[in-house]
């Protein structure tokens, strides 16, 4: 037999995400997730940019070189160590 785990996309995230891209914002996808999950997922969202693998640090490095270059940025996580 096979077992196979994997997270559901939340119910209306995919529709925050769109509202956020009319308003103009730059959506990037940062997980610590395996490359194939982080890339479905981005997929199904319409996101362009996805960093797997992620770890807290890189996720903080990521942050801080987009705000270097746009000034601006918000983050969200799903998990402590976001």
């Amino acid at each position: 037999g096979v077992i196979l785990l994997g997270d559901s996309i939340r119910v209306g995230a995919a529709a925050s995400i769109e509202r956020l891209k009319t308003r103009g914002a730059k959506v990037i996808l940062a997980s610590g997730d395996r490359p194939n999950p982080v890339r479905e997922t981005a997929e199904a969202l319409q996101i362009a940019e996805y960093y797997p693998l992620s770890s807290p640090e890189s996720k903080l490095e990521l942050i801080r070189k987009i705000q270097r270059a746009n000034g601006v940025v918000a983050m969200t996580g799903d998990g402590i160590n976001d």
